[in-house]
């Protein structure tokens, strides 16, 4: 159903809480952008509970993204469980060390990535030059080639072709981290999903 008009609910987790939200992809749009479902004061519209969740996805229809497929989307969802994880909570890094062997597990690295695509496509949706910025830092240019050299490039290769380091890290790239997950943080609204 999700492939189907490319909108996927999304678990997001959150200081340690798990919430879930709506991305997707415009198929209306010939560029095909990836849009999230935002309130009008343009923040992350996040919902507790999967519990009546069509309802309040309805009660934002007129910010849906490609609306004719959205609005089929939400129709046709039965909403059992989400798509994907998105992590904010892996930008709280709190040590160097820990974070290059955070990055040497694929399975942490694609969450990266994930966060990091999730945060990307929210910024300019929003035109969010001060997360823009951040997110253009030197160190998580690096960080994402060397996630992508190392999972996904260097399978193609031939073994020995290229030697891996994770990217060296300073204190500066963790606060950089850390000012994009609260930057993003404050980027979000939690609607209440009510049972009656």
């Amino acid at each position: 159903m999700s492939e189907k008009y490319r909108k996927y609910l999304v678990k997001l987790i959150l200081d340690k809480k798990v919430y879930y939200c709506i991305w997707g992809t415009d198929m209306s749009d010939d560029c095909e952008t990836d849009f999230i479902l935002l309130n009008k004061e343009k923040k992350i519209v996040l919902f507790e509970k999967l519990i009546n969740i069509n309802k309040r996805i309805m009660a934002y229809r007129r910010h849906f993204f490609d609306k004719k497929n959205f609005y089929t989307w939400v129709n046709e969802n039965s909403f059992s469980k989400s798509y994907s994880t998105i992590d904010i909570d892996i930008l709280q890094i709190d040590s160097i060390s820990t974070f290059g062997i955070f990055l040497k597990n694929k399975t942490n690295a694609l969450k990266f990535i994930d966060t990091i695509n999730f945060i990307r496509d929210f910024a300019e949706q929003t035109r969010n030059n001060e997360l823009l910025r951040r997110l253009k830092n030197q160190y998580i240019k690096k960080t994402w080639d060397f996630i992508y050299n190392r999972y996904f490039w260097q399978s193609r290769r031939k073994s020995g072709d290229m030697i891996l380091q994770t990217p060296n890290l300073r204190k500066v790239d963790l606060l950089n981290l850390l000012s994009i997950h609260t930057s993003f943080s404050n980027s979000l609204i939690i609607n209440k999903v009510h049972t009656s």
